[in-house]
Parts: C-alpha cells; structure tokens; sequence
C-alpha cells in the first residue's frame, strides 16, 4: 500500500510539473507594432456617450470600407513614446510621415498624448482600446462626445 501511494504521489509530482505549450508562445506585451485593423463610432451623445462600456463584440467585424488609417503603424516599442507611422493613405494633405507623442500605461488605461485610452482588450495578436472624444461644435444639440472603439493587429 505505501509503494502504491509513493508510486501515486511521484506520478503526481511530474505531471504536475510539466510545462504546457504556452512556454514557447511569445509574452502578451503592449510593447511591440500594431497595425491598425478597424476602427467604429461605438456611441454618440452626452456624458453617457463616454460611459458606453466598450466589450471585444463590438470590435469583432471585417471592415468593409477603406479609411484612411487602415494603414497606420502604432509602434509602442518604447516604453514612454508611440510613434504613429502614417501609410500611404494620408488623412489630410500635410500629414506627417508620422508623429510620436508621449504615453504612459497605468493598468487598464493609456494615456496617450494627454488623452484616456482603455485597453478593452490585450492579447499576443489584438489590441482592442477605445477613447472618448469630443465632437466639434455645430453637431446635433445632445451630441457633444463619441466613444470610439480601435482595433489593431500585432505586427509579425
């Protein structure tokens, strides 16, 4: 009886020990290049606009329509700087190749360039965060913020 339960415990301690095959996938890591994949107007209207909890779901479609920041680069190699590298398709006729603007991570939020991003999801392949923007006056009298939902796609 005592072989069977030493026989039991040893076979219990290398098989808990084993290592799964997560070891070898690369760390989930903020701090790599992510391409911009879609982006979406998620909620308008006042200060509710801005409380709109943001969930994967809403970021889980295949753009249809080309924007002009489908082929930006967010590079978040540093730990303190984003550089934002802007692709052939320009925004505006003197956009810059790119800018780089401070950030910095506290938990679930970045602050970016001054601005409050929630990370609404990290993983080793997506980045999901969404910002509270104000809408510029002339807009519908109740319309004063959009809540906008990115997501982006680790660079390989």
């Amino acid at each position: 009886m005592r072989k069977t339960c030493l026989a039991l415990l040893f076979w219990a301690c290398v098989l808990s020990s084993c290592d799964s095959d997560d070891a070898d996938a690369p760390a989930v890591t903020l701090n790599t290049r992510w391409q911009m994949y879609s982006n979406k107007v998620l909620a308008l209207g006042g200060n509710e606009a801005c409380a709109y909890s943001t969930k994967p779901s809403d970021m889980a479609f295949k753009p249809t329509n080309a924007t002009c920041q489908d082929d930006d680069v967010y590079d978040f190699s540093s730990s303190t700087e984003l550089v934002i590298e802007h692709g052939t398709r320009s925004c505006s006729a003197n956009e810059p190749a790119s800018v780089t603007t401070a950030y910095e991570r506290q938990g679930n939020k970045l602050i970016i360039g001054g601005r409050e991003h929630t990370i609404v999801q990290l993983t080793r392949d997506t980045l999901i965060l969404d910002v509270c923007v104000p809408l510029a006056a002339g807009n519908w009298p109740t319309t004063n913020y959009g809540k906008v939902g990115m997501k982006l796609s680790r660079i390989k």
